[in-house]
């Protein structure tokens, strides 16, 4: 149970393939053995653990509670509970888990760095590293909470702070793809696109996940190397089917292509599987402005508008499609609402002032 699995929903892996990997069991095998534990076991840390590997997490947290309740000081359960609840991605309740184990035993690497993902979860990342540090300060060499502190230093824009602790964590452990795929976003972050790439294929090398291949591809996409992206990301969806974020990337390295069609055809299926992404609305409706398709243009950015009506720069296209249209009065207001967002952007003060401009022309 104490495995890379306790990072799924930080850090996007597929969880099965690790556990494969952890084992050297298959996945049935393992749904096979867990439910003949349930069967024979009167423990009930094993039950929950079988539970857990079936993905009934809900059940399995039941069980460790259980355990809980005959024994309060009985350190597995709380771990176990302490994953099961970030799976689940109850932050709160992972953290009052964290802090009762602590009162128990306040040496455990582990439990620090599990209320550190929790923290992550709820965006705090600054009180995440406290307790990254505090976890290895009790053991230097707990290889995951130098991974997550580097992911909780690229939440604050911390790069470089955030490359060197993913080096930390190949240093204790050189087949941790995930040091390597963080670190290649990282990289990327910074513009190192090329170096970002040499850290995302060792990731492959080690587990070809399909997150690795789309970020892969957005490294090749921001080289400029369009076509070298768009075959990364069908490997990616090859792999995984149903991965939004993937969806979405392909399509800008078909707008760049100018296949707009085909880019369209991607940005929906984006939607589908993600309906809540605004940058797809963005970018899906810039391609049908650059297809002269302006109402559904408008159309699409007010989806967008509807999700979050807070998102500056999907007024300013917005402004852009009305500008083109010459109805400027339209354009103007969508400028504003954009100015009102983005107040520094010097950017939108032009584009409204040659709205104005042309505006009073038609006057």
């Amino acid at each position: 149970m104490e495995s890379s699995c306790n990072s799924q929903k930080i850090l996007f892996i597929d969880c099965n393939s690790s556990i494969e990997k952890e084992t050297g069991y298959s996945i049935e095998e393992l749904k096979q053995i867990a439910n003949k534990v349930m069967k024979i076991s009167t423990s009930y840390v094993d039950i929950g653990n079988a539970h857990f590997v079936l993905k009934e997490y809900n059940k399995a947290i039941e069980n460790y509670n259980l355990a809980i309740s005959i024994n309060p000081k009985l350190e597995i359960a709380y771990l176990n509970k302490g994953v099961t609840l970030l799976i689940l991605g109850n932050n709160h309740k992972a953290i009052n888990n964290s802090d009762t184990f602590n009162k128990i035993n306040p040496n455990h690497p582990q439990s620090y760095h599990d209320k550190g993902l929790a923290l992550i979860g709820l965006g705090r990342a600054k009180e995440a590293i406290e307790n990254f540090d505090i976890s290895t300060s009790i053991d230097s060499k707990f290889e995951m909470s130098y991974l997550s502190k580097g992911i909780a230093f690229v939440m604050i824009d911390s790069f470089k702070k955030a490359i060197e602790n993913f080096d930390i964590s190949i240093s204790i452990n050189p087949n941790n793809m995930l040091s390597y795929a963080n670190k290649g976003g990282a990289l990327d972050m910074l513009g190192q696109h090329t170096e970002a790439i040499v850290n995302h294929n060792k990731a492959i090398s080690i587990d070809p996940q399909s997150i690795f291949y789309s970020n892969k591809g957005l490294s090749l996409l921001n080289l400029g190397k369009k076509e070298e992206a768009i075959k990364n990301f069908n490997l990616s969806i090859s792999i995984n089917p149903n991965i939004a974020d993937t969806y979405s990337k392909k399509g800008n390295a078909l707008a760049n292509l100018e296949k707009n069609n085909e880019a369209l055809i991607t940005y929906d299926k984006a939607i589908s599987l993600n309906p809540k992404n605004l940058f797809t609305y963005l970018n899906k409706g810039l391609t049908l402005s650059k297809l002269k398709r302006h109402k559904e243009a408008i159309e699409t950015f007010d989806q967008g508008i509807s999700i979050n009506p807070n998102f500056a720069v999907i007024y300013e296209a917005k402004g852009d499609v009305y500008y083109n249209l010459g109805r400027y009065d339209e354009a103007i207001i969508n400028y504003d609402k954009s100015i009102s967002l983005d107040p520094n952007n010097s950017r939108l003060f032009n584009k409204k002032g040659n709205a104005f401009f042309n505006l009073n022309k038609l006057k």
